[in-house]
């Protein structure tokens, strides 16, 4: 630095320009790019030395064009980046344990859970003030074209006169960051389990409270990604501390499953008229999320917590026996059963037209993978469209249990106008 200190202190006129003008480029570099500050400093030093040797011209000359190479180098690897996370999103860890062990936790079956003690009649619908809020279709602020979603339920064909057990929420908001509006996304679906009102009134109520936990923070601009991710974890386990003390408080047994996805989009930092997507996937039980990538194809996120996913996953049983299976029904995990429940949690980076389903076991099980994966993969169609073919399809197959399908989409060119839908 004594160097520099040097040649300011004897600089003319057009040195001063041009150092100021080089320290600007430093500092935009700063702060769009992430620039680091120990590598500026480094090159103040060498333009130092450079001064020293008398060839100040073409010194600058030479680390302008450094620079230059670092911008392209940033603008070409801003796409390079998201495709790297896209391919290698699977090896990162899951929050919960015991995945390498078969389950030593009690096994339940929707029979087991509805034959448990006083479930003999209807539960008044006063009792649970939380079956009356319209979760399944809420109001909500939409980013136009950054985020869309639909959502469908059905009792499905056998169950038809029984209530519907499965509950499903979509709520989407514009944020409004210093870098422009910025879209996010809460996505959940939860299949209940206990017979009569009582798997109704544990999927509504963790959806209702997981929803009431999050609303401020998933509009709030300052909550980062990250936080959201953490919160969305603490939502889950704080709704199942509530409906395991109810459970205790009136001796019965409500559990429900449930798979959740909080979204957040990454606006362009060279074009804001493009994104990416972070998405925070969580899971207990037997419900799915599955993903349908433009550069990979259709894939599922999450793991079941079921006898037979461990089945599987220790080579006992085939993949394809997983639909047959005297056991397919029992799982091991769900929200409600004991005090503390293991949340599985998944991170992924998701391109512009990626798409996302998230469903209860009414429609994986009617609707095998592949045919999800064709109706997931429909070109230039809108989310209901693609709900009300999955939703047809189970039915037409039986619809042995209730049917719930949620598929969002993400669109990479944003308008930033606001509506209500």
């Amino acid at each position: 630095m004594w160097h520099f200190n040097k040649f300011m202190d004897h600089a003319n006129g057009y040195e001063r320009s041009a150092i100021a003008t080089f320290g600007v480029l430093g500092i935009v570099l700063l702060l769009l790019s992430g620039f680091l500050i120990t590598l500026w400093l480094s090159q103040l030093h060498l333009l130092s030395q450079i001064y020293a040797l008398g060839s100040w011209y073409g010194g600058v000359l030479a680390l302008f064009t450094l620079n230059l190479g670092i911008w392209s180098l940033l603008f070409v690897g801003r796409k390079l980046l998201p495709m790297h996370s896209l391919k290698n999103w699977k090896a990162q860890p899951l929050v919960s344990s015991g995945i390498d062990e078969m389950p030593t936790m009690p096994i339940y079956t929707d029979k087991e859970l509805a034959n448990s003690r006083d479930l003999s009649g209807e539960f008044p619908a006063e009792a649970f003030p939380y079956l009356h809020l319209a979760v399944k279709n809420p109001s909500h602020v939409q980013a136009k074209k950054a985020l869309r979603a639909d959502g469908v339920s059905h009792t499905g064909i056998v169950r038809m006169h029984r209530p519907n057990e499965d509950s499903y929420l979509h709520l989407t908001a514009t944020r409004h960051s210093p870098r422009g509006p910025q879209a996010a996304g809460l996505f959940l679906v939860a299949d209940g389990m206990g017979g009569h009102s009582c798997g109704q009134y544990a999927s509504s109520m963790v959806v209702e409270a997981i929803r009431a936990a999050m609303d401020a923070d998933l509009k709030n601009p300052q909550v980062s990604s990250e936080d959201l991710k953490n919160k969305l974890v603490q939502a889950v386990q704080d709704a199942n501390m509530q409906l395991f003390h109810e459970n205790k408080s009136a001796g019965i047994l409500c559990g429900t499953t449930l798979t959740g996805v909080v979204l957040i989009e990454q606006p362009d930092i060279f074009d804001q008229r493009y994104s990416t997507y972070v998405a925070h996937v969580v899971n207990v039980g037997d419900s799915r999320t599955y993903w349908h990538s433009v550069d990979d194809g259709f894939s599922r996120i999450t793991r079941d917590h079921s006898v037979v996913e461990e089945m599987i996953a220790h080579g006992i049983l085939a993949p394809e026996d997983r639909y047959t299976h005297r056991d397919r029904n029992k799982i091991y995990r769900c929200i409600g059963d004991t005090l503390n429940v293991d949340v599985d949690v998944f991170t992924i980076t998701l391109q512009t037209s990626d798409r996302l389903l998230l469903c209860s076991d009414g429609l994986w099980e009617m609707v095998h993978d592949d045919d999800l994966a064709s109706f997931l993969a429909l070109p230039n169609i809108e989310p209901s469209v693609i709900t009300s073919h999955l939703l047809q399809a189970a039915l037409n197959r039986g619809g042995k249990d209730n049917v719930t399908a949620l598929v969002v989409m993400l669109a990479g060119e944003r308008d930033a106008s606001v509506a209500w839908r």
